[in-house]
């Protein structure tokens, strides 16, 4: 008998502790609440006056011709350095051929050495040839020459631009008259057809 109660007893002990473990009340949840993470620290922007906060102006750009529609544009043109004058090149002469009023023609000129040659070149074309001069052998100009013939008539009455000067005269005798600064000079001379004839004037 007593083993059964010790049986029963320790039976219901069991039973008994089963059911105060089960009993237990629920362990309270705890809850973590998520602090949310703290945003990022702005760094703070530079304060900028009203004139730096402009953007930077772009490059200046020249502005370019506007055309009329249909127009050409020439194309530009590249500087050339003038060339140096060759010496094979004519230097333009200041003497002068003309025929006058009574058909006599004449050339005149020869100031410089140049010219010079290039009036001898032409000579051969005239049956007279005047040289102008100072007595001390310098050459001169703007001589005033007057050429009448036989008769009196004058045929030629010019001016001088050089030391030399040529006529083609009709055959004949001529008086030659050479006017510089006031001076006056007179030569007479016979011309044929061909060849030359050559008076000097000195002053």
């Amino acid at each position: 008998m007593t083993r059964l109660f010790a049986l029963f007893t320790a039976g219901l002990i069991g039973i008994l502790f089963a059911l105060g473990v089960s009993a237990q009340a629920p362990v309270e949840e705890i809850q973590v609440e998520s602090v949310p993470a703290a945003p990022p620290a702005q760094v703070p922007a530079e304060a900028t006056s009203p004139e730096s906060a402009q953007p930077a102006p772009s490059a200046y750009q020249a502005p370019t011709e506007v055309t009329a529609p249909g127009s050409v544009q020439a194309a530009p043109q590249t500087y050339q350095a003038p060339t140096e004058q060759s010496e094979t090149e004519q230097v333009p002469t200041e003497a002068t051929q003309t025929v006058n009023a009574q058909g006599v023609r004449y050339l005149s000129g020869g100031i410089g050495k140049d010219e010079r040659e290039q009036l001898k070149a032409a000579a051969s074309d005239y049956n007279l040839k005047l040289v102008f001069a100072e007595s001390n052998g310098a050459f001169v100009a703007d001589v005033l020459v007057t050429i009448k013939n036989a008769e009196g008539a004058t045929l030629l009455d010019a001016k001088s631009t050089g030391p030399l000067f040529f006529a083609k005269l009709p055959a004949g005798e001529y008086g030659v008259q050479a006017s510089y600064r006031g001076a006056i000079e007179t030569r007479s001379v016979a011309v044929a057809e061909t060849g030359q004839q050559a008076l000097d004037f000195r002053w």
